[in-house]
């Protein structure tokens, strides 16, 4: 497919890589670059290095290397996915489990309209129909079509939102943060 009809953060890193400006879609939303002398594009699973969405990669390709971010859609060259499908089932995480107990009602998927315009500036673009998991007050995760179930989210290691909620209780998560977040109109009340 071609370079320039995936998200912009992975092209311009695979930009100068490829060979014509092809990459190879592995699975929605993650790439590796096009080399003419491979044609058959089975091989590119077995490549050590992959561009896209940090979830699908943890999910699908864990093994590898490469450049990650959060909520990266599918390009408008890839078949459409059955999130039914992509979407796996492994049980709640322990941490899954911590925060649900201490914050009843999340996991919880809102409009990204609906919080703090700061965290929502930064997400614009990152998620799939603006839409965002909440995923305690104040703390979110790009939501990712593939991904419907909304527990997963407590393991992704691209957070925004609060900087106090997140040193708490995703301390060991990316993204960005700001200070005196508050849960949006569309989350449980506390």
């Amino acid at each position: 497919m071609d370079l320039a009809s995936i998200d912009t953060r992975v092209a311009s890193s695979l930009e100068g890589n490829t060979y014509n400006g092809k990459v190879v879609a592995l699975a929605p939303g993650l790439y590796a670059p096009y080399n003419a002398n491979f044609t058959d594009l089975d091989k590119y699973y077995d490549t050590g290095i992959i561009y896209g969405d940090s979830m699908m990669r943890d999910e699908y390709l864990p093994d590898t290397g490469g450049s990650t971010w959060g909520g990266v859609q599918p390009g408008a060259q890839e078949p459409e996915s059955n999130p039914a499908v992509a979407s796996s089932a492994t049980g709640e995480s322990e941490l899954a489990t911590q925060l649900k107990e201490e914050f009843p009602g999340y996991p919880v998927l809102v409009d990204l309209a609906s919080i703090d315009t700061r965290v929502a500036s930064s997400l614009e673009g990152n998620t799939y129909n603006g839409k965002v998991v909440a995923l305690a007050p104040g703390l979110y995760a790009p939501y990712n079509a593939n991904f419907t179930d909304l527990d997963k989210y407590y393991d992704t290691g691209i957070i925004y939102g609060d900087s106090m909620m997140r040193d708490e209780y995703l301390p060991d998560t990316g993204g960005s943060t700001w200070g005196g977040v508050q849960p949006g109109a569309q989350e449980p009340p506390q």
